[in-house]
């Protein structure tokens, strides 16, 4: 999730923010069709 999604679903801890970008960071890294389906 991108910050502004963050900010939009109300997420506000700084370590399950930062959980989110890691998670976005590993998807985007290795896998291109999981990365994308995890966006929809």
């Amino acid at each position: 999730m991108t910050r502004r999604e963050l900010d939009a679903a109300g997420i506000t801890d700084p370590a399950l923010r930062a959980a989110y970008a890691r998670c976005r960071l590993l998807n985007a890294r290795h896998g291109r069709t999981y990365f994308l389906a995890t966006r929809l």
